[in-house]
């Protein structure tokens, strides 16, 4: 069974800060417009390291999104201008059958479509509830640049 790393591509390979706005607690959510505007993101160039190394090391990056698969060819527009190339990641996008943006719904399902596949080694994403759940250790990464304190990166299981 091949190897493989989960990367979230929203908050963590991406810096998605300067749109988190159209979908925060206590305001209405403006899901078109946080994905519309994902084009604008830039790369988190440590996370596109890890996802390099990855694939040195004969295992699978796979990238995942609540992101409709309506935005997939903006995705895939948006990863090649960031060299991030497409022999080297499978994306997973929000499946079909689930009919919000619940991201722990969503991340189980995605989860439940590889487990069979692949070998996950660990996740790295900015929450870390769903992939302790499911027992898989997790790289949390937590972006605080908008509260002007230091980047956080913790691994628990």
């Amino acid at each position: 069974m091949k190897q493989a790393i989960l990367i979230n591509l929203d908050e963590v390979l991406s810096n998605s800060l300067h749109r988190k706005q159209f979908i925060e607690e206590g305001s209405r959510k403006d899901w078109d417009s946080y994905f519309e505007l994902a084009n604008k993101d830039t790369i988190n160039p440590w996370c596109r390291a890890l996802i390099y190394s990855v694939n040195s090391n004969n295992m699978t990056s796979i990238l995942f999104s609540c992101r409709p698969s309506l935005y997939l060819q903006q995705t895939n527009k948006w990863l090649l201008g960031n060299r991030i190339y497409p022999y080297s990641y499978n994306l997973l996008v929000k499946p079909e059958k689930c009919s919000s943006f619940n991201f722990e719904e969503i991340k189980r399902v995605i989860y439940d479509s590889i487990k069979d596949q692949y070998k996950i080694i660990f996740a790295v994403d900015s929450k870390t509830e769903t992939w302790n759940a499911l027992d898989v250790g997790v790289l949390k990464y937590e972006n605080n640049e908008e509260k002007g304190e230091k980047t956080n990166y913790e691994l628990s299981k």
